[in-house]
């Protein structure tokens, strides 16, 4: 079966927090928030729909600008969501854009639910969607029967983070308000270094001082 990037039904939005689109057999979602539990309960109405239509699915997730990981109840939710997604799903592409300890804790938050779910489906973490149009389409016909074409889904990758793209004024402020306190972190820890600094000082001139 051919692919073709013209035939992208919206399935849910909502602005600023997330789109879900259906391409052929792939769902694709792009989250400009991080979801709450409600999200994750359209979600899976969302996928149900669409396994009654295709027995087995790909998922697209496409992580953009520091979202922030998801409270206790929503990946409670999302969990045991996921185990009833399971046995329709035949591979999972997550992008998370971007780099240092916001993107790492999200990629261990997202290898910890494949963990927990114990699911049989490919999982595979991509910093650039381009990555994920490139590595799904030859999992997903071996598991599914259906051929995409890794061009046209890579169109429509790009087409969904364009059309779910939060405002540059509020992804600037997000971006600094993360700056700043990555700002802060590093200064705890400098501020923190020079103390200890000080008491080895303290202690090597027989000053008095001891550390607790």
């Amino acid at each position: 079966m051919g692919s073709s990037p013209n035939h992208v039904q919206v399935l849910d939005s909502e602005p600023g927090r997330f789109l879900f689109l259906a391409w052929h057999n792939i769902t694709v979602a792009v989250w400009t928030a991080p979801p709450d539990t409600a999200v994750v309960k359209r979600l899976a109405h969302v996928g149900r729909a669409r396994t009654k239509e295709h027995r087995i699915l790909s998922d697209v997730h496409l992580v953009t600008g520091r979202i922030g990981l998801p409270d206790a109840a929503t990946r409670a939710a999302l969990i045991a969501e996921s185990k009833q997604a399971v046995p329709h799903l035949a591979a999972v592409a997550v992008v998370v854009g971007g780099a240092g300890f916001w993107a790492s804790a999200f990629r261990g938050f997202v290898t910890g639910v494949h963990v927990l779910v114990h699911g049989k489906y490919d999982l595979r973490l991509f910093q650039h969607a381009e990555e994920a149009a490139a590595w799904l389409p030859k999992v997903h016909e071996a598991k599914t029967g259906i051929s995409v074409d890794p061009t046209d889904l890579a169109s429509v990758l790009q087409q969904a983070l364009a059309t779910a793209a939060p405002s540059p004024e509020l992804s600037q402020a997000a971006a600094r308000i993360e700056d700043l306190m990555d700002y802060k972190r590093k200064d705890d820890d400098a501020r923190e270094a020079v103390l200890d600094r000080l008491v080895d000082d303290a202690q090597e001139q027989d000053l008095g001082y001891r550390k607790p």
